[in-house]
């Protein structure tokens, strides 16, 4: 089969390969046959080698946001057969730990990340553990399937980890596709949202937030703050940018809210002062669990999260192109197909 594939440490090291498909499935695995895959903000960072991801075990097939189709079923798997159709859960916890058993698999100490720590979904053929599958709705399009994992990150930040109430001013910072997203799911929350970039977010990814009927506001000569039409109660934080970060705590009313589901790949110097004066309330969100698969695929099932104005199909065969256009921000979400 041909996989894309991460070959060494060095930032830049991937190519297209022709490899073994997977063996088959051992007790309690399955073989799915991918129909399409995005490239991640972590695959990225991962074909940079930033500062962060020194996990990374090389040689790997990337990929971790799949979705397709059981082609072997190991023994010992039950509820499984050919022909069921399923994404995999990226953030994969042990499964007997106090965290994996309060459900919060993302916190698992033990936690891999499939197509980082071991071969994921830019191939024809997956090979995954059956615990870690989401069985999908025979109403959702495959290809469709392939954005349920960084829409279940954006319910993860805005909607388990941020406290948010109809008709609040809700600021994104970053309009990835993790930021679209959020901003997505806060207006399904009913809240007005704007979604900030830079001008180097003009060319594609400002018009699709547009176009998506959400507010748009663009930094550089005048700041955040001074553009919007009040102070923010919620500020999400999904660039990654220091900068876009420090300006949060002059964006948000006393008593609000900033989440950060951004990744950093540089120290900050932060004036929190300014945090603690205005009481507000600064979370984390990282990756999402299984309950946000599922709140996910009910929502592209059901059209209430558009997925056409927001991905870019490749074929695997062109998967470097993915990486070269989703890091000159010519492409919000990139997806091959193989």
């Amino acid at each position: 089969m041909q996989a894309l594939r991460k070959l060494a440490k060095q930032a830049g090291s991937l190519a297209l390969v022709q490899m073994d498909s997977p063996p088959m499935p051992g007790p309690g695995e399955v073989v799915l046959r991918v129909a399409a895959c995005g490239v991640c903000g972590s695959d990225l960072h991962a074909f940079n080698d930033d500062p962060g991801y020194e996990f990374v075990r090389t040689p790997v097939t990337l990929g971790h946001e799949y979705a397709g189709e059981v082609v072997a079923v190991g023994l010992s798997t039950p509820g499984w057969t050919l022909g069921d159709r399923a994404c995999a859960i990226a953030i994969q916890g042990c499964g007997h730990c106090p965290a994996c058993l309060r459900g919060d698999t993302n916190q698992c100490p033990g936690r891999v990340v499939q197509g980082l720590q071991y071969d994921g979904g830019m191939a024809e053929y997956v090979r995954v553990a059956a615990r870690h599958l989401v069985r999908l709705p025979d109403a959702i399009d495959l290809r469709a399937a392939a954005l349920i994992e960084p829409l279940s990150v954006a319910l993860h930040c805005a909607a388990d980890r941020t406290e948010m109430a109809p008709g609040d001013l809700v600021v994104v910072t970053g309009p990835g596709i993790i930021g679209m997203l959020c901003g997505l799911v806060a207006r399904l929350r009913g809240a007005r949202v704007i979604i900030a970039g830079t001008a180097a977010d003009l060319p594609a990814r400002l018009p699709v937030a547009e176009q998506l009927g959400l507010g748009v506001v663009v930094t550089g000569e005048k700041s955040l703050a001074e553009q919007l039409p009040r102070k923010a109660d919620v500020l999400i934080e999904a660039s990654g940018s220091n900068g876009a970060l420090a300006s949060a705590f002059d964006t948000v009313r006393g008593g609000g809210a900033v989440s950060l589901v951004g990744m950093y790949v540089e120290p900050a110097n932060w004036f929190l002062t300014r945090a603690v004066r205005g009481e507000l309330t600064i979370r984390g969100s990282y990756a999402s669990v299984h309950r946000n698969y599922l709140q996910a695929a009910e929502l592209i099932a059901l059209g209430r999260v558009p997925v056409e104005p927001l991905v870019r199909h490749y074929p695997l065969a062109e998967g470097p192109r993915a990486f070269a256009d989703a890091l000159s921000r010519k492409v919000l979400k990139p997806i091959l197909i193989p």
